[in-house]
């Protein structure tokens, strides 16, 4: 029959087993230690069409998908392009009467007034160009605020486009803002899927911006995502694993 000190011999035997088997784990075994946060699927980029003066609107992007370049709104221009035909013609008359033999006073007169032609030609190209407002990317239209004949009211938005691109933006307190930086692996977790695989997506972050409308110090992070086997819409919710670590349960206490 075991005496007592051997039962109790044993037992300590286990438990140093057990805490050097610990040890070793978290010395030696490496793991992959990650932040969950919640979040939701949002165009990559989201402009408001506006201009930096009051105008009669001329023309609204009729469709619902633009490219790079094309003309998404622009307030009427006639009596730019009016000043700009009536300069033409003048500079046309202009350059037909240097060609005769002229005294040099005359000639120098008419010289000047071409050089005064060409700057009042580009400070109209340049009103032009305040009425004019190209898309800068791909993208949709998600809501129009003005139609064509109303007047638009200078920085008020008459339309409200978005990139095609979609990302994953989650929010993270003070506490975990040190854990990111730019280029950091997740995995997404989208909401709403049957089966989990399809819901499923490899990201990487690739933006850090500061809410200032939280009354506490929060974080946004936008996160890119990868390999989606569909365009998914905005508004669609779920949640991220951001690989903050990898390496030995000892290592990352250490680090922190």
């Amino acid at each position: 029959m075991m005496t007592v000190n051997r039962i109790a011999s044993l037992a300590l035997l286990l438990v140093g087993g057990m805490l050097l088997a610990v040890g070793l784990f978290a010395v030696l075994v490496p793991m992959d230690f990650s932040v969950s946060a919640p979040g939701r699927v949002m165009p990559a980029r989201t402009l408001a069409v506006s201009f930096p003066d009051d105008g009669r609107l001329a023309y609204v992007f009729p469709a619902t998908t633009f490219k790079r370049g094309d003309t998404l709104a622009t307030l009427d221009s006639s009596r730019e392009e009016l000043e700009l035909s009536a300069c033409a013609q003048e500079r046309q008359a202009l350059e037909a009467e240097l060609l005769n033999p002229l005294e040099r006073p005359v000639r120098f007169a008419l010289k000047s007034r071409l050089l005064a032609l060409d700057a009042r030609q580009g400070l109209l190209r340049q009103d032009l160009e305040r009425k004019l407002f190209r898309a800068p990317f791909d993208g949709e239209i998600l809501s129009r605020a003005g139609r064509v004949g109303e007047v638009a009211r200078k920085g008020e938005p008459v339309l409200l486009a978005a990139d095609l691109e979609r990302v994953f933006v989650v929010a993270v307190n003070q506490d975990h803002r040190d854990e990111f930086q730019p280029g950091t692996e997740a995995k997404i977790y989208l909401d709403n899927f049957a089966f989990q695989e399809y819901g499923l997506v490899d990201a990487t972050l690739v933006e850090i911006q500061t809410d200032l409308s939280a009354p506490a110090a929060r974080y946004t992070l936008k996160l890119k995502m990868r390999n989606a086997f569909r365009d998914f819409e905005p508004g669609l919710t779920g949640r991220a694993e951001l690989k903050v670590f990898r390496g030995a349960l000892g290592a990352y206490f250490m680090r922190k």
